[in-house]
């Protein structure tokens, strides 16, 4: 019994939190022809769009796109999509790359979150061979198409 007001509040702050109305509320059409010009905010925007609608495949395509322009958080993303296998195959390989990757290209941009990026990497790497891991290190320092 006493789950379910817990669970209303939950619901309550998912549905009507800023990020989740704000997602509702966007002029899709506009921020589609802005991602279409090179807008890296709108491509970003579109990926979390359609990622919150369960429309993996399209979130990767604006994600992707965000993050060969360098936008931070796309790049968490398509990491997070490998390693969950949202929308591609599960390949614990790349998100290893992808997460150290930004580690390696962003050292200082959450610094308060630094301590959890270490441990996804940990956490990632235990699922993986010692032989990936080092082939995985190798490959971070070259150039990587996200």
């Amino acid at each position: 019994m006493r789950l379910l007001p817990l669970f209303m509040l939950s619901l309550f702050t998912l549905l009507f939190s800023p990020s989740a109305l704000a997602l509702s509320a966007i002029d899709l059409p506009a921020e589609e022809a802005r991602a279409k010009n090179g807008n890296v905010a709108s491509q970003a925007l579109l990926g979390d769009y359609n990622y919150a609608r369960g429309r993996y495949t399209q979130a990767l395509k604006w994600y992707r796109l965000a993050a060969r322009q360098g936008q931070y958080d796309a790049r968490g993303r398509i990491a997070r999509m490998y390693e969950m296998g949202e929308g591609v195959a599960k390949d614990l390989f790349k998100a290893y790359i992808l997460t150290r990757k930004i580690q390696e290209e962003y050292p200082n941009r959450y610094p308060e979150s630094l301590e959890a990026g270490e441990r996804k990497v940990k956490e990632l790497a235990r699922q993986l061979t010692p032989e990936q891991v080092e082939e995985a290190e190798k490959l971070i320092q070259k150039d990587w198409d996200f």
